[in-house]
């Protein structure tokens, strides 16, 4: 399943993302990156393998 969103989101616009396990590391990498979120909602097993 893909869900997208116009590019880009207007700079005020709150985009908050919801994404959780190992396998989701990099597409949330990539989205954090490329700042097409501002906010997410994860486990903290995803968010220490962000940080690692």
């Amino acid at each position: 399943r893909l869900t997208s969103l116009p590019h880009p989101a207007p700079a005020r616009t709150l985009t908050i993302a919801a994404a959780l396990g190992p396998a989701k590391v990099p597409a949330i990498r990539a989205v954090l990156v490329g700042r097409l979120i501002n906010g997410l909602i994860t486990d903290e097993a995803t968010a220490k393998a962000l940080l690692s």
